[in-house]
């Protein structure tokens, strides 16, 4: 039983010290999750608030079920821009159709996972070279970052296309860029600039507070800057999915591709984390406990969830000691939400734009590029075709070469 409820091992011998460290853990987390959270709704196309649930109840899934102590699990620039490029040429022709979509991939997403776990696919997903998920990831982090130049220069552009088609737009419109938005986000930028050259421990959560107060006592919004708006408050309503058949067909590949990255990119960052602990971390129970906890956040019409290396790291660091302190930072979200959201209409979204434009850069390798002919490969293709078709690519060439070689081998 503690194999499927890792919590149950954690806590035994838990006490006040180590209630104490948890909840200061938890609340240093949810510093950096709460505008995260609403930066990767924006990214991913939905309100604010839908991004604040996937950092609330998955987060509780998790915690009980996951195999890493560490782990911060919620929303992820990775997984957000994936939800957007996917769904949103689909619902195109229907825009309120798009949260529904959500809701439904989030649901996919998790039964997929959970469905893995049951065939025990957690250790073949392993063998996905590592290559080929590194240029996947670089590409998608420089497509992470051209979307949130709308944001900062003012110029609306076409981001249902792949990133050079999607660049080219954006260049063929650089005339329009709205100078007193460019003037705000480079302030804004010179400020996060500063932060982090000083070692600022949270230089997100600095910017985000000294915006909203400018835009508070200033009309800013008169000049073009965006705000994030009223952000409902309360307990959201629990309801399953609405099975929209007709999409079905976007829906499935989009959800397993997913379900896959997603699944890596957790199951990587829970290895490192608890590497010094020797800590055992299942992948197959990380699959089922990230599927449950998808599967729950579409309930509540939250975008798919995954683990988060800059909110892990903070876990980490803060000394967190158990999964507890995961169940404290979902705890300080709900109390925000509840209570506290006023402040949050006031947060423009230049400086939400920043935040992701941070979290992705440290995705890019650009050594591995260079150096690695399958990196280039995976890399270019994403670019250039769209995500889903670059890491099929790369997956092909890996398999391609796998299979060269061993003919090699026998051969001579």
């Amino acid at each position: 039983m503690d194999n499927f409820f890792p919590i149950k091992s954690q806590l035994k011998g838990y006490n006040i010290q180590t209630l104490k460290q948890d909840s200061y853990a938890g609340l240093m987390v949810a510093f950096l999750l709460v505008p995260q959270a609403i930066a990767y709704a924006m990214l991913a196309g939905v309100p604010a608030v839908n991004g604040l649930y996937a950092s609330i109840f998955p987060l509780f899934v998790y915690s009980v079920l996951g195999s890493s102590a560490l782990l911060s699990v919620g929303p992820v620039a990775v997984v957000s821009i994936m939800v957007f490029t996917g769904l949103a040429p689909a619902a195109s022709s229907d825009e309120g159709v798009f949260l529904p979509l959500v809701a439904l991939l989030s649901l996919t997403v998790g039964l997929l996972q959970i469905l893995f776990s049951v065939l025990r696919f957690g250790t073949l997903f392993q063998y996905v070279p590592a290559a080929v998920l590194r240029g996947f990831m670089n590409a998608l982090a420089l497509t992470i970052i051209l979307h949130q130049l709308d944001p900062l220069l003012g110029i609306a552009f076409q981001k249902k296309l792949p990133f050079i088609p999607t660049l080219g737009d954006l260049l063929r419109q650089l005339s329009d860029i709205q100078f007193p938005i460019l003037l705000f986000s480079s302030a804004l930028l010179l400020i996060y600039f500063i932060l982090r050259s000083k070692g600022f421990p949270s230089p997100s959560l600095v910017i985000v507070v000294i915006s909203a107060v400018v835009v508070y006592f200033f009309p800013l919004k008169e000049h073009g800057i965006q705000l994030v708006g009223t952000i409902k408050a309360g307990f959201p309503t629990w309801e399953v999915p609405e099975l929209l058949m007709s999409y079905l067909p976007t829906i499935l590949p989009l959800a397993f591709f997913i379900a896959l990255i997603s699944f890596l990119e957790s199951y990587t960052m829970a290895t490192q984390m608890e590497k010094n602990k020797k800590t055992r971390i299942d992948p197959n129970q990380e699959l089922f406990a990230l599927g449950l906890a998808n599967v729950t956040g579409s309930c509540v019409q939250a975008i798919p969830v995954a683990g988060a290396f800059s909110r892990s790291a903070v876990n980490k660091d803060s000394n967190a000691k158990t999964s507890m302190s995961s169940v404290f930072s979902a705890c300080f979200v709900l109390l925000l939400i509840s209570f506290f959201t006023a402040p949050l209409a006031y947060l423009p979204h230049a400086a939400l734009a920043i935040i992701i434009i941070f979290a992705a850069h440290k995705l890019i390798h650009w050594n591995s590029i260079v150096t690695k002919p399958l990196v280039m490969i995976t890399f270019v293709s994403s670019l250039v075709f769209g995500l889903k078709i670059g890491f099929l690519t790369g997956v092909g060439v890996s398999i391609l070469l796998y299979w060269c070689n061993k003919y090699k081998s026998h051969v001579f």
